[in-house]
């Protein structure tokens, strides 16, 4: 009996490293596998990405792709595998890129730069994790900026872990409700419908269909937050 389990065991290591090894060699694979003429010749098609500004966030040289700006905009511009877009705009909009067509952003360099000086001074200041700014040209609606930290450069992206990858003002979920209270408040107060000694009662609840509406005929009914 303890012979055979012996086996087992040798068994199952052997069994779990050909198994480790075959994984190692399929990332190899994904990472490393694609033919270099290939991918020299998928880079060198492929479209820049640049700045209202004039500015290149993102271009083909010597058939690789390379990021000029470096960490400016980094999280939002991307950055790619061996053929394709991964993250940001390089992913949005593969397909345009790899055609050959030059994505022109409304985005403006000096403001992205001062947006996320911004950002890098705030976040550690308040022992925050992340942050995120936008801003936004308000005739217009064009984005100007849209900064994410910690800072991203897409030049070493393989350095950064998968959270700093990511284009927060567009891919995380935020709720501008407490934030734009006190532009309420100070609307109303402009047009003298409220005073700073004002009291209201504000429960926590929140509305819900007519469907669910109570038998007493109250057309609508109310549940604690």
């Amino acid at each position: 009996m303890e012979v055979k389990i012996r086996n087992r065991s040798a068994f199952m290591r052997v069994l779990a490293l050909g198994m480790f090894l075959l994984l190692v060699w399929a990332y190899g694979q994904l990472e490393w596998g694609v033919p270099q003429a290939v991918r020299s010749s998928v880079m060198q098609g492929r479209g820049k990405i640049v700045t209202s500004d004039g500015k290149v966030l993102a271009m083909s040289r010597d058939g690789k792709r390379v990021y000029p700006q470096g960490q400016i905009a980094g999280q939002l511009v991307g950055m790619m595998g061996a053929t394709e877009g991964l993250e940001g705009l390089e992913a949005a909009y593969n397909d345009s890129l790899a055609a050959g067509q030059t994505l022109k952003l409304t985005l403006d360099t000096q403001v992205q730069a001062s947006a996320e000086a911004a950002l890098a001074r705030a976040v550690p200041a308040h022992r925050g994790e992340f942050g995120s700014v936008v801003v936004l040209e308000t005739r217009t609606g064009r984005v100007l900026a849209a900064a994410t930290y910690p800072p991203f450069d897409p030049n070493q992206w393989r350095r950064y872990k998968p959270d700093v990858w990511l284009n927060r003002p567009f891919v995380t979920r935020f709720e501008p409700g407490s934030t734009v209270k006190p532009l309420v408040v100070a609307a109303a107060m402009n047009e003298g419908l409220t005073t700073p000694d004002t009291v209201y009662s504000t429960p926590m609840r929140r509305f819900v269909g007519a469907a669910g509406a109570a038998p007493s005929g109250t057309p609508w009914r109310t549940r604690p937050r």
